[in-house]
C-alpha cells in the first residue's frame, strides 16, 4: 500500500512538475523542489524525489528544445557553436542545473517542515 501511495505521489509531483515549466518561468523548479522536500517524510525520500523529478522534466525539456522546436533551434546551435560542444554533451552538462538546485531546495523544504513542525 505505501508503495502505491509513493508512485502516486511521485506522479502527481511529476505532472505538477510539467505543467509549470510550460507555462511559468524557469526557476519555478525551485519553488517545486521546496514543495517536495516539504512534503517528503525523510530526507533521502526528498532528495531522490526532488531530483529525479526536476531532472527528468528538464530533460524532457530540453529534448523537446533541441529536436522539435525549430525557433529554439537557432540559439542552441549559436551556444553549440560557442562552446564548441556536440548536443548530447550540451544536454549532460544543462542537467547539472536542475540537479543542483533541487538538492538544495528539497534539503531547504525539508528543513522548513522540522521548523514548521517543531513550533
Amino acid at each position: 500500500m505505501k508503495n502505491k501511495k509513493t508512485i502516486l505521489v511521485i506522479f502527481c509531483f511529476l505532472i505538477m512538475t510539467y505543467t509549470c515549466c510550460l507555462f511559468l518561468p524557469w526557476w519555478i523548479i525551485a519553488t517545486i523542489g521546496m514543495i517536495i522536500g516539504f512534503c517528503a517524510s525523510s530526507i533521502y525520500q526528498a532528495f531522490f524525489q526532488s531530483t529525479s523529478i526536476i531532472t527528468f522534466v528538464w530533460l524532457s525539456m530540453l529534448i523537446n528544445n533541441f529536436y522539435f522546436q525549430p525557433d529554439k533551434q537557432i540559439l542552441i546551435s549559436k551556444i553549440k557553436a560557442f562552446l564548441n560542444m556536440n548536443e548530447i554533451l550540451l544536454i549532460i552538462i544543462t542537467l547539472f542545473i536542475p540537479f543542483f538546485i533541487s538538492l538544495i531546495t528539497s534539503y531547504f523544504g525539508y528543513e522548513l517542515r522540522k521548523a514548521v513542525k517543531d513550533d
